[in-house]
């Protein structure tokens, strides 16, 4: 949580507590139990994002199975799996673009790269998931994340997945 948010968080309760006539020692029991929801939060944040990753590694697996990707030590997503995504390509683009993410996707750093390409497919998959199940997931029989690497790829208009 944002520092900003918890002290003011916090100056609300006390006005609050102090007008409820409660003390420090109820006001400390549920500061303790607001730090321990925090830190629930923050595990929770990291199982999440640690089965989108394994998702999106299986993904991988299935691109290469499927003749989507092939696996030269990165990940390249080949171009006739990107070609099938011509009728989104401008909207792809435009999300990666819109969303801020770099152009180059943090190529030379692995764990920036494997943030930033875990939520562009986030976003990709919010917003395009319907369509990259008829125009690459149907057609290529593919299920486990295959179509959204090739999407992340048209997106960043670069093939190479660094993330994987």
């Amino acid at each position: 949580m944002n520092t900003e948010i918890i002290v003011a968080s916090c100056a609300v309760i006390t006005l609050v507590l102090a007008l409820a006539g409660w003390g420090l020692a109820q006001f400390a029991t549920i500061n303790q139990r607001l730090a321990s929801g925090e830190a629930a939060f923050a595990a929770l944040k990291v199982r999440c994002e640690t089965i989108w990753m394994f998702q999106l590694r299986r993904g991988g697996y299935e691109a290469e199975e499927h003749e989507i990707a092939e696996r030269n030590s990165p990940l390249r997503v080949l171009p006739e799996a990107m070609a099938r995504l011509d009728p989104i390509k401008n909207e792809l683009i435009s999300l990666w673009k819109g969303a801020g993410f770099p152009p180059n996707g943090y190529q030379d750093d692995h764990e920036k790269a494997m943030h930033i390409e875990a939520d562009a497919t986030i976003l990709i998959e919010q917003k395009y998931g319907r369509q990259l199940l008829d125009l690459i997931c149907v057609p290529c029989h593919v299920s486990h994340g295959a179509c959204l690497l090739a999407a992340l790829a048209v997106a960043k208009q670069d093939p190479t997945i660094y993330s994987l």
